[in-house]
């Protein structure tokens, strides 16, 4: 018997609650209640004084990601502190979320904050739904929240959050046959991060599949805005090496589960626990792999679901340089997409595995925040 729908706006506002809880009580305890603090920004990277000032910043470090997206946000246009980034036409195609909060223009670290938190909770929204006919709503929001991208997203700002929230809500449009909503999430996920592009690509194969070549040119046009944006930033930057991210593939991902990464500075016994779960992140990723590979196996042909997951999973097999594998903040995050469908699908079936498998998932994220603790 198939589950009553979980009503919109509870669900939403519960995982919202969640995001904006975690980062109150992280900005109280860590940051003397600056929500600057979520961007992570480092010392060590000398940033000019406008960016800084009455910025938290994190003594002694090279910060994360979330503060480069920070500048971005500070300076759309390029014309400032933007042109002191590091591969800037690398981060700059990442336009959706820093252009969103410049447009309210003061208070911009308040306003990419809420909007990160608005997209994530759409997607948890989304999420419940696609799970509703064979798992508590309670469940599927514990695991959405568990998901790698959303915890790097909600006390880190990074863009991965965003997208695979936006790539969650294109397929719930898609299985509702709600079509331009889905075109417009599809746009603003590849805005978000161009790795998007992959989900595009899958949802469009799954409409070749179906013989529907006029909607599968209509996905495949809603990419167009984020490549107008990736041309007029190609065409005022200069190339990087910061797109060289990829490398054999498979491979690389079981070598990592033999290569050791001590953290500097901890005891034997919490590098046992971090390393521990290094391994336990690479072989959540190799389930994901496996699962796929299953499933064409087992179907014999390419279904439609599996068509919409099939480009990202292809391009995660790649995604294997040694710096993304380096650790599961990075590895994991890239991702997420494949391990939230690999999730979606274990769900429907056997909902305990599945957001069990979510939740393992997400527990290497702690390496991350367990070297923080250690400095």
């Amino acid at each position: 018997m198939l589950r009553d729908r979980p009503p919109a706006l509870p669900w939403f506002f519960a995982i919202l609650a969640v995001i904006v809880g975690w980062q109150a009580l992280y900005c109280t305890v860590a940051t003397q209640g600056k929500p600057s603090g979520l961007f992570f920004i480092g010392e060590r990277m000398h940033w000019p004084v406008e960016i800084t000032r009455d910025a938290f910043v994190y003594p002694n470090t090279q910060g994360y990601d979330g503060q480069l997206y920070r500048v971005i946000a500070h300076d759309p246009g390029m014309r400032g502190a933007g042109q002191t980034l590091y591969g800037p036409r690398y981060w700059y195609r990442r336009i959706l979320i820093p252009a969103s909060a410049a447009l309210f223009g003061a208070n911009v670290d308040f306003w990419y904050v809420a909007i990160t938190d608005l997209i994530l909770a759409l997607g948890g929204f989304c999420f419940v739904r696609l799970t509703a006919e064979g798992c508590r709503p309670i469940v599927a929001a514990v695991a959405y929240c568990a998901i790698p991208a959303v915890v790097a997203s909600t006390d880190r700002m990074v863009v991965d959050g965003p997208m695979l929230a936006l790539s969650i809500v294109a397929w719930w449009c898609y299985r509702e046959r709600r079509f331009v909503p889905m075109l417009a999430a599809l746009a603003a996920a590849v805005l978000a991060r161009e790795t998007a592009l992959c989900v595009t690509a899958g949802i469009g194969l799954a409409y070749l599949l179906r013989r529907d070549t006029r909607r599968a040119f209509a996905v495949a046009a809603s990419a167009i805005p984020a490549v107008a944006w990736w041309i007029w930033i190609a065409l005022r930057t200069a190339p990087t090496s910061m797109d060289r991210q990829l490398s054999i593939p498979l491979l690389p991902q079981i070598a990592r589960l033999f290569q050791a990464n001590p953290r500097a500075g901890a005891t034997p016994w919490v590098n046992g626990v971090l390393q521990s779960l290094d391994v336990v992140g690479v072989l959540c990723l190799l389930f994901a792999f496996g699962w796929v590979a299953a499933t064409l196996v087992r179907d014999r042909k390419v279904s439609e679901e599996t068509a919409i997951i099939l480009p990202m999973a292809f391009a995660a097999l790649f995604f294997s340089s040694p710096v993304l594998l380096s650790e599961p903040y990075h590895f994991l995050r890239h991702a997420s997409v494949l391990i939230a469908w690999v999730g979606l699908r274990l769900m429907r079936v056997r909902p305990v595995y599945g957001a069990a498998y979510l939740v393992v998932a997400g527990l290497p994220m702690l390496v991350y925040r367990g070297t923080l603790l250690l400095k």
